[in-house]
């Protein structure tokens, strides 16, 4: 009758049993937990670095995909609050700063910072849905807020033409 191998210490019968009946030593059984250990570990520290990029992306999936520009002159962006996102080419860089809630509780305002091509920062404080703020240089652009919610933003940023 064979009886469960339990690993009680060092000196326990069942480990010596063991080691003799299959005739690994005890360093090589230490060795593979080992091993064994550092797989998991290893593996873990991947898992959480992959869920860890997708989480801290800079700007969600709507500015990466086709969708995002919606003809030659508009990009539609949602951004997460404390993140950046880009249009344009780099032309235009917004960053979303912060996002409040009313006293109820239902609507909300943000905070952000525009980077326009000749780096000039402009901010943006306090805005609600349907906010618009007009660049107006040679390169002129149009930032609008389309929607807000508890962690991100909608944004519209249109290039206008302008007469000289």
């Amino acid at each position: 009758m064979t009886k469960a191998i339990e690993f009680v210490g060092a000196k326990s019968k069942a480990s010596t049993t063991y080691s003799r009946r299959y005739n690994v030593s005890k360093a090589h059984v230490i060795l593979l937990l080992g091993l064994a250990v550092i797989a998991v570990v290893a593996w873990l520290v991947t898992k959480n670095m992959m869920s860890s990029s997708v989480k801290h992306s800079p700007v969600m999936a709507e500015q990466q995909s086709p969708n995002s520009i919606t003809d030659n002159n508009e990009f539609k962006l949602r951004i997460r609050m404390g993140e950046t996102g880009f249009a344009f080419n780099k032309q235009v860089q917004l960053t979303l700063d912060k996002i409040q809630a009313d006293k109820d509780g239902s609507k909300y305002t943000l905070s952000a910072t525009v980077i326009f091509p000749d780096n000039e920062r402009v901010g943006i404080r306090d805005a609600k849905v349907n906010y618009l703020l007009s660049y107006p240089r040679k390169a002129a652009f149009e930032i609008e807020v389309l929607d807000i919610q508890e962690t991100s933003a909608l944004f519209s940023i249109r290039k206008v033409s302008r007469d000289e």
